[in-house]
């Protein structure tokens, strides 16, 4: 398919679905720090906002679970990305008009489903359209996109914060979400015509799956459920990240650094994935998949030392940053190896699907142990998940023989 290089219209294709993700992080992210100072305002408690996180991660788990049942044919693919942008493009204007924090929550779930019926369907689309020798990199540049979005629209919040009304500031995520938007036709109409050949242009309906278990849940052959869970717990173990950052807080009482090795890690996310998008990751070899889960370790074991000072905490922080996303490239890339075409789409799912499912478990256990003074044996499960995962996402060797 290609020699030395991405062909020109795959390039374009990534680049697009990179520009969709940059602007819709832009407009989410820049609400999504202004949202516990207006539910405040609006009469909500701490407790809403952990009601409207909870309830959030349920309905992504709902809109990838469609996307699994529904989303078989690039056609449908592609419709799924462009109703999912379009659910966040919409949603996060109206929360600067609402009045009450019942709607807010009503609001993020809405959106929050759209993020989970669009990213199975985005990742299998893309994953059929790049060779399977340049596909981490094609995710790396996406996911390169998606985090400068996520680093720039909480700056503009805060620089207009003071200067415009809270709900003022909603209204201008319009302008992103409407580029975003523009951006996910744009990609998803080039992935499709690029993804179906000919004979299947009129697109057929897929039979209908006779069950739920069925529809959503079988998916390859031997040896795919160790990949599936191995990616599962990588993604899960990725959580403690803010634990992290309110340790060091209640250790040191600079808060400010807390601050720095947030936007430190961000950075260094984002570095990573310029680094990723020229180097590739060979996912039928073991040694290109370690590095993240190795990293993320790392940064554990610098945060856990009873000598950890602030240079400790910056460098976790920054090898957070790098192992966060060197794992999530590896998995979707170990992933998408392991299907055939026609079943990447509903792999993806599944990881969208099992990872929220456990991550509405770790968390509330994790946060609780926190506050319980089992903070030592939240990081030490969250090694154990790594290496569990590690193993696991490892063990398959029937690499594209699904």
């Amino acid at each position: 398919m290609m020699d030395s290089k991405i062909e020109k219209e795959e390039q374009a294709i990534v680049m697009a679905f990179g520009k969709t993700s940059l602007y819709a992080d832009f407009a989410y992210e820049m609400a999504h720090m202004l949202l516990p100072l207006w539910i405040l305002h609006l009469g909500g408690t701490a407790v809403t906002v952990s009601i409207m996180e909870s309830v959030a991660e349920v309905a992504r788990m709902g809109g990838a679970i469609s996307t699994a049942k529904w989303g078989g044919t690039p056609r449908k693919q592609s419709l799924f990305v462009r109703i999912g942008y379009g659910l966040t493009a919409v949603s996060t204007p109206l929360m600067g008009v609402v009045s009450a924090p019942g709607a807010i929550i009503l609001l993020k779930s809405v959106s929050w489903f759209g993020k989970g019926l669009r990213g199975p369907a985005r990742d299998a689309l893309v994953s059929n359209v790049i060779a399977k020798e340049w596909l981490s990199r094609a995710f790396s540049r996406i996911q390169t996109l998606d985090q400068t979005g996520g680093i720039i629209g909480p700056l503009v919040a805060t620089a207009l914060t003071g200067r415009l009304s809270v709900p003022t500031l909603f209204y201008l995520t319009a302008i992103p979400g409407t580029l975003c938007f523009f951006w996910a036709i744009t990609a998803s109409n080039m992935a499709r015509k690029k993804t179906v050949s000919p004979p299947e242009s009129s697109d057929t309906e897929q039979a209908p799956s006779p069950s739920f278990a069925r529809g959503v849940l079988s998916t390859g052959g031997k040896g795919w459920l160790s990949t599936l869970l191995g990616g599962v717990l990588l993604k899960v173990s990725i959580f403690p990240a803010t634990l992290l950052m309110f340790r060091f807080n209640e250790q040191s009482g600079l808060a400010i650094m807390m601050g720095v090795g947030f936007i430190l890690s961000s950075v260094v996310h984002v570095a990573s994935g310029l680094f990723l998008s020229f180097r590739q990751i060979n996912p039928e070899k073991r040694l290109d998949l370690l590095p993240g889960p190795l990293l993320l370790a790392t940064a554990i074991i610098l945060l856990l030392g009873p000598a950890s000072g602030t240079a400790f905490y910056i460098a976790g922080m920054a090898v957070w940053g790098a192992g966060e996303l060197w794992t999530s490239i590896a998995v979707k890339t170990r992933v998408s190896s392991r299907l055939k075409t026609d079943k990447k789409n509903r792999g993806f799912s599944q990881l969208e699907i099992f990872s929220t499912m456990g991550i509405l478990g770790f968390q509330p256990a994790a946060a609780w142990g926190w506050e319980h003074g089992y903070r030592i044996k939240v990081l030490e499960v969250t090694l154990a998940l790594i290496t569990a995962g590690t193993m696991l996402l490892l063990k398959d060797r029937n690499i594209g023989e699904a």
